[in-house]
């Protein structure tokens, strides 16, 4: 159990972020560093080794950045508001 949520985020930025990214960018995107295809059987998912970490730093910054972001703005009565950002018990 990971329990630093900034951790937690990274996580599924690198984790599932990559499926994610290979399923948008179908026609979008082309990678020219480190690219990799996975053949799924109805045609392949397209992306990069980059994504991984890419995408758990930008994971990880944003869930840790806005919801600070939003108390500065809003208070934190607005963090609480949301429901993904209300601290657990």
């Amino acid at each position: 159990e990971v329990k630093d949520p900034t951790v937690a985020l990274a996580l599924v930025g690198a984790l599932v972020g990559p499926f994610v990214d290979a399923i948008h960018n179908q026609a979008l995107l082309s990678y020219d560093v480190l690219p990799v295809a996975l053949n799924l059987g109805l045609g392949f998912a397209k992306t990069s080794l980059l994504v991984p970490p890419l995408l758990a730093l930008a994971y990880a910054l944003l869930g840790s950045l806005l919801p600070r972001l939003l108390e500065a703005i809003g208070g934190t009565e607005a963090v609480g508001r949301l429901p993904l950002l209300r601290p657990q018990p």
